[in-house]
């Protein structure tokens, strides 16, 4: 491993170097006349670091926008006297001359006081234009969200700092932002970068980055890109998120500290919460033109919440012609006699999916209280050892700590057969035989993110070197205990069914008074189940760029190449373990607890702390079954590793075709090679019933002994008990294997993007650029489970001994039927071979800046991606349509290509400060977008679906006002209904019915700012103040409509804090 490592390294130094060689000579003869105009712009009023201005030499058709440390580089600029025009959004606020007569010139700008009278640059106002100008010159397609930006929203995180950029939603985990989507596309599609090295997952299935573990304080900005260069990773069909940590030269000062302070307070849990961070910034001056900075951040905060929710979480059910687990008839009691039925049974089975009735298949009420805390800390060391070079060495370490409880009662009501269905309308539902279970969850997850990133940047004449080699480590652990707690044979009745929940209520049960669910003697424990999740990833990364600036047209242009050698390593493993206890235990013999006044209200609640002591020390004292397979099966098959190298290298060239059009373009070609192990189990699971059956003929009719039972094709189902006597298999799980995959693949990723001014204040770009998507780990790595089970039940095999078919072992085994399955819903058949997601990508956007107040603008976008992966449950012959043999398999749960998927849309942004009303009035100002947009997929198993996390509609709107250092603002945030799931209803492929969609959201927060001085602020914040939560349903229909699936609340926090600037 090492060795490809360093071949792909010195393979990428050596290609830069002979590329270097070959270009070098020719542009020693231009650089002979010109010179390099380099230096920073400071605020007149403050002297502080100005970024997004504009410095332009209108008689080269030359100009370059101030970084965020304040730089500017003018290349090739011939000797002479010029004019400088500084400009910020479209107003000019300065004009200089100069007089260029050095091969490398520095002029340092301070803007006069009084010269940005006009321009707002400072609080709210200011940050939402900063944003503005650093969009506006960047080659692609781009959102910004600046530092002050970030502290002036109450963000908890990054992914919550993220979800008021056009076309970006955010999906919640406990009520906190944690990953997001942008343009319909979830974050398995999006890269996240700290500095530029990206940074790993904890998720067992995705690639999805986790964006809560990165705490929004220690961020100098964010940019997302949604269209791409060629000097970009290709993997991100929705877009590229980089966080921008603190760096003493942004801050531009010699020494600088901030401190800030807040307490919360989280509604639901009725709790507060602290939060604390700071940062420290100083810039040596060592001599010589020599600097040194160095950058500390660090942050600390506790959260207690309450989340609750009311789910299904297991599909739906229904009494339509073809339906998994349909509902074909049903008891009612009304019948009597008269019936002619002595079940006392009607059919209920309808094939008019318009006469359809659907009915859940669980109601499982949560409330789960946890205590999230989070510490993150960064340190940036950057060392300039003349004006054109940096050295520098960044670090993050974050680690999220949550010690969650799952506090449930779940009902399961399809336990029963339909004859214990009383009674079922389009809405309502009483059924018996329901059995009821309380589990209690206690979990300590602890998350630890490391980054570290060394690299360089040195500009020699017309020539720019730069290279990093970078590491992260995504490390989470979840340490878990989980006791249940059953009673058996109750009797449940619901009505009002809806996409938010339903009514239900607990009635005695018609033939057991006894089974009562409000009884705590009547819920015995059963087992707890021991968790161990682990799961890291490591990615190690070294890139080399080259770029030489020229003049095309007598006007500035640039050629650059680059490699860039990728390694991801991915580890994941499960310990799952059934432990058992020797006393005869109940709920009873826990305290109860005094119920709250929250959304979920159970039958009764123990103390939950005396609970956790309990499963805690039974999990380190008591007795571990060994023979319970699922335990087994998921402590091995769900086990995995993989590693993917990606070798990339591109060359991109900006050329000018007039003083208002260029064009920059390139291509970018990927290798992939990935490689996956983990292991394959088989279970074994035997219908008790047909196999006591089985015995009884085998021993009484056939007249065989024990051993001749145990020995014969047969005896796979039985086995010899303590007591000496035979007894039968309910499941029986092989060793498991060790099973391998890999996939090798190249990409050729041509791109294009067109900048164009027509006028001064427009800009339109278009683009055409070419990504990829990787296979989910989920969807890829070597995992597989068989499972064989009887089809053939003891009524068929008892109706075959009638007929005299069975005449000895060899017609039995004949006669039973069995079914092969390649997976299950939980542990699916995964395709190392599967193909990525590629994407033709068009984008095209007009940004309108009449002035420094007002920015407009409208972007569209298309994607038209094949190959997309879908999961899939087949049966029968349709088995061969995934690949998998059907004279083999009978059934397959498996992820497979698909055909073509579109994904387009339009996003319109709005900014304006009303600086033109009238006093008080001019301290408005509005911020907004909305994004309007659609999808399909076209696939020969699903026909047509909507692509998943596609939102039609999602707006963000914040009215504000801001003067003399006060300000409040109001913000909405939408996100429209969109589709989560596709047939994850267990209806049937052909039932759309089944889909999971997630209703609209609508939340409001409420910010107040005041600076009380230069360096001192304090503000308030209301956060999700109408209480939104997140309701998930089942898209249902017939005479039922929705059936909902999750129904999650979590409250408001209301937030009171100070910030202090030394």
């Amino acid at each position: 491993m090492k060795d490809r490592k360093l071949r792909a390294i010195c393979s990428s130094v050596s290609l830069a170097g002979v590329a270097a060689g070959i270009l070098y000579a020719p542009a020693v003869s231009a650089q002979d006349a010109a010179a390099s105009i380099t230096g920073e712009v400071r605020r007149g009023e403050d002297q502080r670091i100005f970024q997004g201005v504009t410095i332009a030499i209108p008689e080269l058709d030359v100009e370059d926008t101030t970084a965020a440390d304040g730089r500017y580089r003018l290349p090739n600029v011939p000797l002479g006297e010029y004019s400088i025009v500084i400009s910020y959004l479209g107003d000019v606020i300065d004009t200089r001359t100069i007089v260029v007569d050095e091969a490398v010139e520095t002029f340092d700008l301070s803007l006069a006081e009084g010269a940005l009278n006009t321009i707002v640059v400072s609080g709210i106002r200011g940050s939402l234009n900063s944003a503005r100008a650093a969009e506006r010159e960047n080659d692609n397609l781009t959102n910004v969200v600046t530092a002050d930006d970030i502290g002036a929203f109450a963000d908890q995180n990054v992914a919550e700092s993220l979800q008021r950029l056009p076309g970006v939603t955010v999906r919640r985990s406990e009520g906190e932002g944690q990953q997001v989507a942008i343009r319909g596309l979830s974050g398995s599609f999006v890269t996240v970068t700290v500095d530029g090295a990206r940074i790993g997952t904890r998720d067992e299935n995705s690639r999805s980055v986790a964006l809560d573990i990165v705490s929004s304080d220690l961020l100098n900005g964010i940019e997302v890109s949604k269209t791409l260069l060629p000097n970009q990773d290709a993997d991100s069909i929705a877009g590229a998120i980089n966080l921008r940590t603190l760096s003493a030269f942004d801050r531009g000062e010699t020494t600088s500290a901030t401190l800030r302070g807040e307490i919360g307070y989280q509604e639901r849990s009725d709790d507060f919460n602290p939060r604390i961070s700071g940062d420290f910034t100083r810039i040596f001056d060592i001599g010589e033109s020599q600097e040194f900075g160095i950058a500390a951040s660090a942050s600390w905060s506790r959260r207690r919440s309450i989340v609750d929710d009311f789910r299904g979480d297991d599909g739906i059910r229904s009494n339509l012609d073809g339906t998994e687990e349909q509902i074909e008839e049903i008891d009612d009691p009304a019948l009597g006699d008269n019936a002619g039925d002595d079940d006392d049974t009607i059919d209920f089975a309808v094939s008019d999916p318009d006469q359809a009735i659907f009915s859940p298949n669980r109601i499982d009420l949560r409330s789960d209280p946890a205590e999230r805390t989070r510490f993150s800390s960064n340190l940036n060391l950057e060392y300039r050892p003349q004006q054109d070079t940096e050295i520098y060495l960044r670090g993050t370490y974050s680690r999220f700590e949550d010690d969650d409880v799952r506090n449930r009662q779940r009902y399961e009501l399809n336990d029963g057969d339909d004859e214990e269905i009383l009674a079922l309308g389009p809405n309502s539902g009483d059924i018996t035989d329901v059995d009821t279970e309380k589990r209690f969850r206690f979990s300590d997850q602890v998350d630890e993110l490391y980054v570290i990133n060394g690299g360089f940047s040195h500009v020699a004449g017309d020539w720019t070197f730069e290279g990093d080699v970078n590491y992260s480590l995504n490390d989470s652990r979840t340490p878990s205990v989980e006791g249940r707690f059953r009673e058996r044979d109750i009797r449940v009745r619901y009505e009002n069914l809806g996409p938010d929940g339903v009514d239900f209520e607990i009635l005695p049960n018609p033939e057991d008074a006894d089974d009562d669910a409000s009884v705590p003697e009547n819920f015995d424990f059963r087992f707890l189940t021991q968790y161990d999740f682990f799961s890291e990833d490591e990615i190690f990364a070294a890139r080399g760029d080259i770029r030489r600036d020229f003049l095309f047209n007598d006007r500035p242009a640039f050629f650059q190449f680059g490699a860039k050698y990728q390694e991801r390593s991915r580890d994941f493993d499960v310990e799952r373990l059934r432990v058992n206890s020797d006393d005869d235990l109940t709920l009873a013999d826990f305290p109860l607890a005094p119920f709250d006044d929250g959304e979920i209200q159970f039958t009764f609640n123990p103390e939950l702390d005396v609970l956790e002591d309990f499963l805690k020390d039974l999990a380190a004292n008591g007795e571990v079954d060994q023979g319970d397979p699922f335990d087994a099966i998921n402590s091995i098959v769900r086990d995995y590793t993989a590693n993917e190298e990606v070798l990339a290298g591109y060359v991109m060239a900006r050329l000018p075709i007039t003083d208002r059009l260029e064009i920059i373009g390139g291509l970018r070609i990927e290798r992939t090679d990935w490689n996956t192990t983990g292991f394959s189990a088989t279970q074994r699971a035997f219908d008790d019933d047909l196999s006591d059956l089985i015995l009884e003929y085998l021993q009484d009719d056939l007249g065989l002994t024990d051993a001749e039972v145990l020995a014969s094709p047969l005896g796979g189902r039985f086995f010899v008990d303590e007591d000496g006597d035979l007894d039968v298999f309910e499941e029986v799980v092989n060793t498991p294997v060790g099973i391998s995959g890999s996939n090798s693949y190249t990409d050729f990723l041509p791109n294009l993007n067109i900048r164009w001014e027509p006028i001064d204040d427009v800009v339109i770009r278009l683009s055409y650029t070419e990504a990829l998507q990787r296979p989910d780990f989920r969807e890829a790595a070597a995992s597989q489970f068989i499972e064989i089970e009887d089809l053939t039940d003891e009524d068929d095999f008892e109706d075959a001994l009638d007929a005299g078919q069975i005449n000895g072992v060899t017609d039995i085994v004949d006669f039973l039927e069995t079914r092969t399955s390649a997976g299950t819903e939980a542990l699916p058949l995964r395709d190392a071979s599967l193909n990525p997601f590629r994407a033709q990508q068009y984008d095209a956007s007009v940004s309108w800046y009449p002035n420094s107040n007002t920015f407009l603008q409208v972007a569209a976008f298309y994607k038209d991606i094949s190959d997309f992966i879908l999961p899939v449950t087949l049966t029968g012959d349709d088995v061969a349509l995934v690949g998998v043999d059907p004279t083999v398999f009978d059934r397959t749960v498996t992820y497979y290509n698909g055909d073509q998927a579109e994904i387009y849309g339009v996003e319109f942004s709005y900014t304006q400060n009303y600086t033109f009303l009238p006093a008080p009035l001019d301290g408005l100002f509005f911020a907004g977008n909305l994004t309007l947009a659609s999808s399909s997929g076209r696939d020969e198993i699903f026909g047509e679906i909507p692509f998943p996390d596609q939102a039609d509609l999602v707006g963000n709107a914040s009215l504000g006002w801001e003067k003399s250092g006060f300000s409040l603002r109001g913000t909405v945030n939408y996100v429209g209904e969109r589709l989560v799931g596709v047939r994850t209803g267990l209806l049937g492929l052909e039932f759309p019915q089944g889909d999971e969609l997630e209703a609209a959201r609508t939340s409001f927060d409420i910010n107040a700012r005041w600076e009380i001085t230069d360096a001192i602020q304090v503000y308030a914040d209301a956060i999700n103040i109408n209480g939104a939560g997140e309701e998930r349903f089942f898209r249902g229909g017939g005479l039922t409509g929705p059936v909902y699936n999750g129904n999650e609340q979590y409250g408001a926090t209301y937030q009171l804090g100070a910030r202090i600037r030394f």
